[in-house]
């Protein structure tokens, strides 16, 4: 009897081990990007909440610039990259006017290679009204499912992402979630951002830029 528990648990820890590895395939840093390559997210619904990541990897760092469906950068986030995964190093958030709005790191787990979660990170910033806010992301591994993305079928890991703010001291004022699914070899290939009033937005990947033809879109 000793010997089959035994053996079960062999079993069953390589089948843990196996069914949550691997991760690091999926996300961006697979993609290999040590030039600038610029993702287009597209709203089929409404086109001007679609967005551009412009993203590089810069050594043991990953950079991603966000910019609205005017070319005009409201978000820039810093990984650093090791053996376990990303972790967040820098924050910055830009208002209407491009005022930059620096974060205080607090939980770092962007990403992470080998683990199902829950993980996340967490922030603290001044807004331009002088009050402090705190930002949460948890990120959690849900399953394999089939997709289909840049015109062709792919099989995506979908991931859950829950998304907390309010003022620090104040607790929770604004909580949402979204599913992401990530394809092997190239990152993020859609989201469906699920908000407190029952709307669902949804992103996804329609086209990858080179720094140059973005440089030519943006003139």
């Amino acid at each position: 009897m000793r010997r089959t528990i035994n053996l079960f648990i062999a079993v069953l820890a390589l089948f843990v081990t196996e069914s949550c590895s691997g991760f690091d395939k999926y996300y961006y840093t697979s993609a290999k990007i040590k030039v600038p390559k610029v993702y287009e997210y597209t709203d089929k619904e409404d086109s001007r909440r679609t967005q551009y990541w412009r993203i590089l990897l810069d050594q043991d760092e990953m950079i991603t610039d966000a910019y609205n469906a005017s070319y005009v950068r409201f978000e820039s986030f810093t990984e650093k990259i090791d053996d376990g995964g990303t972790i967040l190093i820098k924050y910055l958030n830009f208002d209407d006017e491009g005022v930059e709005l620096s974060h205080k790191i607090n939980k770092k787990d962007v990403f992470k290679w080998n683990e199902n979660g829950p993980y996340e990170y967490s922030t603290e910033f001044e807004d331009n009204e002088g009050q402090m806010v705190f930002f949460t992301k948890s990120r959690e591994y849900i399953e394999e499912k089939n997709i289909n993305a840049l015109g062709q079928d792919f099989k995506a890991l979908m991931y859950k992402g829950t998304y907390k703010f309010g003022l620090v001291g104040g607790g929770v004022e604004y909580e949402y979630y979204q599913h992401s699914y990530y394809v092997k070899g190239i990152g993020m290939v859609k989201y469906e951002r699920y908000l407190p009033d029952g709307k669902v937005s949804v992103l996804e990947l329609t086209k990858i830029y080179t720094d140059e033809e973005w440089k030519e879109k943006v003139k």
